[in-house]
């Protein structure tokens, strides 16, 4: 989970944009090109003045990234797309399709649910016409962008990303769980048709790579290659971490762990809960111990009534979401990721970049990125042994700075943003019959 601020990342624009004219006369030869370029609103009219885009022919192929979550959600996925965007704008003519209303650079904001948004991405897909398009974790608008090849455009390459588990299981069985429901099986076929039309499949881990077949049943013809998030490296001013400790009155309090979620699939709400019940153990054994849970969402309230039957409210702070995520990590001592089921938790990434020692239940794709006692300690999900790893390691503070400094070696060499768009970029190039 990362809260990403649009003045420190890119420039952020007040236009709301459906559709973009091009020129139809492009120059054939491997120059540099420029045209004026104007964006348009069925509702509004005219929204830019025209101004100059520079593009650079054969060598700067125009790429569309389908998502339908944009900067006003919370979490990994965001954060991977985002990235995608900022990476690939050196060397692609880049553009973000979403139904999100966050208003930003070189975003096109889609209209609709379901077959309206089907409709208005098919519809600004003809309008850009990307020579690449890569959807991420959405049916409708992988349809789309198969009807834009079947019609339009017969030589379009499409890459579609998977980044949450497929999991039907219920963890919190005294909650409601709308979004469980099983898929009809209409939707479901076309999906898995849809899904081998793609010329390439990727997934954040294997083990969610596996779930696709075990769990959602899809029979998937093509090999499903594993491109897992990246993360930057990124420091943090010392009075930023001083004022966040002042902001939630822990600036004498010793030692911090930190947990961060967003607070909507119930495998994760269901570890948030077993990491607040095992925070009675350590309190026990380390009174002025705090929890700080970084993030929002669906279940914070019910979050919040288990830490104050509990009676640990004075221990566990909610801090909701962080501009600057690194700030909350830096003024912690441990990182703890107590979830039920994951895809591949960017947060891990994150504390790991930022010289954490991490404490991670063995689930989902977790084990991919934490190998035990080596880049950090993996518990099973239960109480007692997430209670023992936060002692083990406030007791042994050399073992915490040597999975601390491990981790961040993992993480700088392995799961930097420029190798990992390395790697799609080699998809997007790819001659095509080459899986």
């Amino acid at each position: 989970m990362s809260d990403i601020d649009p003045q420190d990342r890119g420039k952020k624009t007040d236009s709301h944009c459906d559709f973009i004219s091009f020129p139809t006369q492009i120059p054939v030869d491997n120059t540099t090109a420029s045209w004026n370029i104007t964006v348009i609103s069925m509702k509004r009219g005219p929204i830019f003045s025209k101004g100059q885009l520079q593009v650079k022919t054969k060598e700067h192929k125009r790429l569309a990234i389908l998502s339908y979550h944009w900067l006003s959600s919370k979490g990994g996925p965001t954060t991977y797309v985002f990235n995608l965007l900022e990476e690939f704008q050196k060397d692609f003519d880049v553009y973000i399709l979403t139904p999100d209303k966050y208003r930003y650079d070189r975003v096109i904001n889609l209209k609709g649910k379901r077959f309206l948004l089907f409709i208005s991405t098919l519809r600004a897909l003809v309008k850009l016409g990307p020579e690449i398009i890569h959807v991420h974790g959405h049916e409708y608008m992988l349809l789309s962008a198969l009807l834009y090849k079947k019609l339009f455009a017969l030589n379009t390459r499409i890459i579609f990303t998977f980044h949450t588990q497929p999991d039907k299981s219920h963890f919190l069985g005294e909650v409601r769980q709308e979004y469980l429901k099983k898929k009809d099986i209409i939707k479901k076929t076309v999906f898995n048709w849809a899904l081998n039309k793609c010329d390439f499949i990727t997934s954040v881990s294997k083990s969610l790579a596996n779930n696709l077949k075990s769990v959602e049943k899809l029979i998937i013809k093509k090999s499903i290659i594993i491109i897992p998030p990246g993360t930057h490296v990124k420091k943090c001013d010392r009075n930023d971490i001083i004022a966040f400790k002042k902001r939630f009155h822990i600036e004498n309090r010793c030692p911090i762990i930190c947990m961060i979620g967003v607070f909507k699939w119930d495998w994760k709400v269901a570890g948030i809960r077993l990491l607040v019940r095992a925070m009675e153990k350590v309190i026990a054994a380390y009174p002025y111990a705090k929890l700080i849970i970084v993030g929002d969402g669906t279940y914070r309230n019910y979050l919040e009534n288990v830490v104050a039957q509990l009676s640990l409210t004075e221990s566990v702070i909610f801090t909701g979401y962080c501009d600057n995520i690194f700030i909350p990590l830096s003024a912690s001592d441990i990182y703890c990721h107590i979830s039920l089921n994951e895809g591949l938790p960017l947060a891990i990434l994150e504390a790991m970049a930022a010289v954490k020692p991490i404490i991670a239940a063995k689930a989902g794709g977790i084990p991919e990125v934490i190998f035990d006692r080596r880049t950090g300690l993996l518990v099973n999900p239960n109480e007692d042994d997430i209670a023992k790893a936060i002692i083990y390691l406030l007791e042994n503070p050399e073992v915490a700075r040597r999975l601390a400094q491990e981790a961040f070696s993992v993480a700088r060499f392995k799961y930097n943003w420029k190798d990992i768009t390395n790697r799609y970029r080699e998809l997007y190039l790819r001659p095509l019959g080459r899986y």
